[in-house]
Formats: C-alpha cells, structure tokens, sequence
C-alpha cells in the first residue's frame, strides 16, 4: 500500500470541502503525521513531512512573515499548509502563494467549520494504517534478502500478512536513486524523491507479484513468479523496472541504476 500523499488526504472525509489554494503541482508529497502550528518559529520543532494545520494566530499581524512562512517550511520539508482562513486572517498574501507555486508546496483551505481534531485524527489513522503494511512489507524484503526466513509456515504467514504470494523462484533488484543536482537539496526533500520512486516502482510490480522497501537513496524489490516450480523471467523484472526509469527520467522526476540479481 502507497504512502499518504497530499492528495489522498484530500479524499478523506474530515477533509471535505478543503481547497488547495497553492502550490498544486506537490499535491504527491507524503504525509507522515499532522501538527497545529500557532506559535512563532515553528519549524524548530519540525521533521519534514508533516501536514501543517494552522489559523496563522502567531503571524496574524505580519504579511511578510506570512510569507517567509512559506519558504520556511518548505526548507524543512513540510508536506502541506492547511489553514482555516477568516479566523484571525481574512486574506492570504497574493505573494505568499506565489511563493507556495514557485516552491509547489501544498496551502490548503480548510472549511471553518471543521475542527483541528478531527483532521488530525482522520490524517493520523489514515497514516498509521498505510504505514503497518508497509512496515511489513519492508521488514519482510530486508529479511528476504537477508536469507532470514527459513521456515516455509513463517514465510507463508508473513506473505499473507502483506498480500504476496512466495511460490516460485524470485528475482531480486536493487535501485539507485541519483542525487538531484540542485543546491541546497535537505534530507526532506531526498526523503519524499525516495517515497515517490518506491510508490512508483510498488505500482509497477504490484500486478507482476511484487515487494518493495524503500530508504535513504535505494528502492529494493522482490519479485516472485507465485507458482511453484516456475522461475521468474529476469526480462520480465527488467521490463517493469525500466519502464518506471524511463519514465521517471522523460518527467525529470528522478535517474535512476537498476541491477537485477
């Protein structure tokens, strides 16, 4: 199962009636957990990769700091700013989301009416279930790989747990990410390019019976035929996956090495 992204959160019915006001272009970025920003300095208290809910209280008097806001939390690796407007603030900055555009990172409106709470219970719930079976699913790769799974009945139980099937012979391959060039590139940024290849290479494999697990700079996958006695045709693993390379360089997304063992 794919990570949070912006834009699925935006499915969830706590969401309801949310606009995107900026920044459209990063509605992929990923959604770890969910905070309320209303005090100064938020950002030390910031990991990346978090949806950021807020009335802008603490900026309220203050236009240029409502826009330095902006390129603030994209430094740290936000995933989106949602603010409940017409509260403390009754009008964004025209710059401010210019900026969000520049940078494409998510501003949201939410509706008034909606409580903090159950956004942040909606998006945690949502991240929390997501993140089990892709915990899983990396944990049983690594293992895989690792050659610590002996037992034929733990190998089927933890096959079931993620919805794979361990029949057959299996392909293993390991994806470099290459560094974006641009300067200045933080580990949040490298964080989310790593989520997004892995959630393309996962959508890829899933229907050739796949296992992905993603971190730092590498994406491993898994690739098993699903039927005893019947290997996996390397052509077919190098297939998929260069179809996700091309892909990904024709978009300017990310460039990628590939080696199938």
């Amino acid at each position: 199962m794919s990570r949070l992204t912006v834009a699925k959160a935006l499915t969830l019915p706590a969401l309801r009636g949310t606009r995107v006001l900026a920044g459209a272009n990063g509605l992929d970025r990923i959604i770890e957990c969910a905070t309320v920003m209303e005090v100064p300095n938020i950002t030390r208290w910031l990991r990346g990769n978090e949806l950021v809910i807020t009335s802008l209280y603490a900026l309220r008097e203050s236009p240029e700091e409502q826009v330095r806001l902006i390129a603030d939390l994209d430094q740290v690796g936000i995933a989106a700013l949602l603010i409940k407007p017409k509260v403390y603030v009754d009008r964004l900055p025209d710059r401010m989301l210019q900026e969000a555009d520049a940078r494409a990172m998510p501003v949201l409106e939410l509706p008034v009416e909606t409580p903090y709470i159950d956004v942040l219970n909606a998006v945690m719930a949502e991240v929390f279930r997501r993140s089990s079976v892709r915990r899983y699913e990396a944990d049983m790769v690594e293992d895989l790989l690792a050659g610590v799974i002996a037992d034929p009945a733990q190998l089927q139980a933890r096959a079931e747990e993620v919805g794979w099937n361990p029949q057959g012979g299996a392909v293993a391959a390991v994806i470099h990410i290459d560094p974006p060039q641009e300067r200045g590139v933080n580990g949040g940024v490298l964080s989310r390019l790593c989520d997004r290849v892995a959630d393309e290479v996962r959508a890829a494999v899933r229907g050739g019976n796949g296992l992905v697990a993603a971190s730092g700079s590498r994406v491993r996958v898994v690739l098993a035929s699903g039927r005893e006695g019947v290997p996996v045709p390397r052509s077919l693993a190098r297939s998929l996956l260069q179809s996700v390379q091309q892909d990904l360089a024709r978009r300017g997304v990310a460039t990628l090495s590939i080696g199938i063992g």
